[in-house]
């Protein structure tokens, strides 16, 4: 009985694993996406930022804002992938296709872990944000290499 249940299964172990494996590299590369966004951002905002702490912005009031900016874009994109997981089943026509009602469950699972990789991937370009030197930049430009 027990030979029979694993081959029974193992069909469904194998693509539950490779399902997980392309989930976990989905999120890698929108973790890469979102830590390479705001690191642009940040360049961009570079002047703006060392401005605000040369007028006495404490550097974990800029970490804080840019990582803001991180979780603030996650947040978005998780309630739109709540919305469209919640909004799917009630077209009349997916309903004959789908053999059962997606759960929220995952959904939520998924949202959580997406919040998470953004607060990882936020904190990089924020740490660099708040390390920035607001004299230097100011003098120099938005490249701050002064010689």
């Amino acid at each position: 009985m027990q030979t029979r249940m694993t081959d029974d299964l193992s069909g469904d172990l194998a693509v539950s694993r490779l399902t997980g494996i392309f989930g976990g590299c989905a999120i890698l590369l929108a973790a890469t996406g979102v830590a390479g966004s705001l690191g642009y951002l940040v360049v961009l905002r570079q002047r703006e930022l060392a401005l605000r702490m040369a007028i006495g912005a404490d550097p974990s009031q800029v970490l804080r804002s840019v990582l803001f900016d991180a979780l603030r874009l996650c947040a978005f994109g998780g309630v739109a992938g709540l919305l469209i997981v919640w909004l799917v089943p009630q077209v009349p026509a997916l309903k004959t296709i789908l053999y059962r009602r997606p759960g929220l469950d995952s959904a939520l699972l998924a949202a959580a872990v997406a919040l998470v990789a953004a607060t990882i991937a936020g904190w990089f370009p924020a740490r660099r944000a708040s390390r920035i030197d607001p004299m230097l930049t100011l003098k120099c430009g938005v490249r701050a290499s002064c010689a």
